[in-house]
């Protein structure tokens, strides 16, 4: 029983044991390994080989993401707003399920394409460089709309109660973790020495194929059974539907949603930072070999799988909001002393230190945190309608994917990064040509992967601190007034 000082509220409404058998979990978190296989490799490589290999000009990549973030901010909240209904599918086969069946196939495929780019001379022209990254990404976006914003729209109605969404953690912590060990220490090996084009092709090629198949996998665990359909109905959706902009207006209204976007770009920011950066410390700073590499991600994703049972074990005694606080605060410290990292002794001291801080967000943002998040907004709103917040938080972290490569691209050229040098040694040929200074180039290169990032991180946990209103005691509120509106 827990008293919030309301009178008792007791978890009698919660079931004491879960509906759902091991392999529900298993299959749901499958989900996460296809993710992370695509997302991963894109938040560390991506910048890096359109700049490095390709030698497009970081102001032209900054460019074209902020087109497509145009495109992105229109089309993640519109179609998340217009898959938000019952059709004549519904009661056979769910109000979700459809739309992952038909984005999983050509999310995965054009990630493929994002890498395996045709041959253009970017030295005479690199605008159809430019536009060609611009519809990839696009149509990637539409696609993972389809698929991974109607799971992360469906988890919370599958799994119900805290009990069935801490028996979820694990498994999905463990399909986060492991996809995150193949996609950063496969990946160097995959493509090889020398930063060539073919390298990123195949190593694109093999992660697709993986991606393929966990998204298969996911597809049992993501069916939603007859109790879910069911409570799809159970509000006349005539009567509760809001129309796209008030639907909008109403998240970013809703304080639990508002302070969670700003955490989670604050989140978005950093560890994208920390992705993308690695390469770049890896081959001027440590001017490492794939190895080298390995050792670092290894070293960081180890780090994050010990610190998993401490995390856990301070969940269930601190809540939710306490535990990230003291792992966001935690986390700002160790980025900040990988800004002074030189050997691959430090660095991989520094990395260990900051796995075992980051754990907390790996294992929380993006289960029971945003789960207590989605739970709130439907109270507020009285709805079911509740895409729209997967929507507006697909566009966040475009949106803020974005900033940070802004963020690349603005210390580069304050620095004299020159694109297009694949080695140490290249780098400083050229930016001696060029009349620059190659320690400046290093300078910023170390505080895009630390400083900078530990600044951001550091914002948006005060912010949460401050403004998150989401108790334990709201938590179990909220749930009992789920089950009375039967949503």
């Amino acid at each position: 029983m827990n008293d919030t000082g309301k009178g008792s509220i007791t978890l009698e409404y919660e079931a004491p044991k879960s509906r759902h058998r091991w392999w529900k979990y298993a299959s749901n978190s499958s989900s996460q390994f296809a993710f992370n296989i695509i997302g991963t490799p894109m938040s560390i490589y991506l910048y890096f080989f359109y700049e490095v290999v390709l030698g497009l000009n970081g102001a032209i990549i900054f460019s074209a993401m902020s087109l497509f973030t145009i495109y992105n901010a229109i089309n993640d909240p519109l179609l998340s707003y217009l898959m938000d209904r019952n059709t004549r599918f519904t009661k056979k086969w769910g109000r979700r399920f459809p739309w992952m069946i038909l984005g999983f196939f050509p999310w995965c495929i054009s990630f493929y394409f994002i890498f395996a780019t045709p041959a253009i001379d970017i030295t005479t022209n690199p605008w159809p460089l430019f536009w060609y990254l611009i519809v990839m990404l696009s149509l990637q976006d539409t696609f993972l709309v389809f698929y991974g914003l109607n799971i992360g729209v469906v988890r919370p109605d599958i799994f119900r109660t805290e009990k069935e969404r801490r028996n979820l953690v694990p498994w999905w912590i463990g399909m986060d973790i492991a996809s995150t060990i193949v996609a950063m220490i496969i990946g160097p090996y995959l493509i090889g020495t020398g930063n060539t084009k073919s390298g990123f092709v195949f190593m694109a090629g093999v992660f697709t194929i993986l991606a393929l198949i966990f998204c298969i996998i996911s597809l049992p665990g993501n069916w939603e059974d007859k109790i879910v359909k069911e409570r799809y109905f159970s509000i006349d959706e005539n009567k509760e539907r809001m129309n796209f902009i008030t639907s909008v207006k109403n998240g970013l209204k809703t304080r639990s949603v508002l302070i969670y976007i700003i955490l989670l770009a604050s989140w978005v920011i950093t560890y994208n930072l920390l992705l993308e950066s690695s390469v770049y410390l890896n081959t001027f700073i440590l001017r490492g070999s794939p190895d080298d590499m390995m050792i670092l991600l290894a070293d960081l994703i180890i780090a994050v799988i010990i610190s998993q049972p401490f995390w856990l074990k301070l969940l269930k005694k601190k809540g939710n909001k306490k535990t990230l606080i003291i792992g966001g605060l935690l986390t700002s410290a160790a980025l900040f002393s990988l800004t002074f990292a030189s050997t691959l002794i430090e660095f991989f001291i520094a990395m260990f230190i900051l796995g075992v801080f980051m754990g907390s967000f790996w294992g929380l943002m993006y289960t029971t945190i945003q789960a207590i998040v989605v739970d709130d907004f439907g109270v507020k709103m009285k709805t079911s309608q509740k895409a729209i917040i997967f929507g507006v938080l697909g566009f966040i972290g475009t949106f803020f994917t974005t900033i940070d490569e802004g963020l690349i691209a603005l210390v580069h050229n304050l620095t004299g990064f020159i694109p297009g040098q694949a080695t140490y040694e290249d780098m400083v040929v050229a930016v001696t040509a060029a009349g620059g200074d190659i320690n400046l180039v290093l300078f910023g290169i170390r505080l895009l992967a630390g400083v900078i990032p530990a600044i951001v991180l550091l914002t948006g946990v005060l912010i949460f601190w401050k403004f998150f209103p989401l108790t334990k005691e709201i938590v179990l509120e909220n749930k009992a007034k789920l089950k009375e509106l039967g949503i």
